[in-house]
């Protein structure tokens, strides 16, 4: 299994997603997943501009309505999704570091 799961993308490494949706829902609960995103699972260092997610979000560990975990860029972005996590979930970005994150809202 992966430690990344989105509804879009898993991971997103160094890539650049623009003008991309997701919407559905992600029921997600593995031990071995620790990133689950609405959009995608984990943004490594990657760009993510004018793009959203909606609907539900069910993970195990690290759950965001756009990103579980970003170290990258996230702008113009926006979830209106519904996040459950068995451990840590944010509304929009759970797990962050390097933060670059603009206008980034649910």
């Amino acid at each position: 299994m992966s430690d990344e799961s989105g509804g879009l993308v898993g991971f997103n490494n160094f890539g650049t997603i623009q003008r991309s949706y997701a919407k559905g829902t992600i029921h997600w609960i593995d031990s071995n997943t620790i990133y689950t995103g609405g959009l995608v699972g984990s943004n490594f260092r990657g760009i993510i501009d004018q793009s959203f997610s909606s609907g539900s979000i069910v993970g195990n560990t690290h759950v965001g309505g756009l990103a579980g975990r970003n170290t990258g860029t996230i702008s113009n972005s926006y979830s209106t999704a519904t996040v459950q996590g068995v451990e840590y979930s944010g509304d929009t970005i759970f797990c962050e570091t390097n933060i670059q994150s603009t206008t980034a809202f649910q």
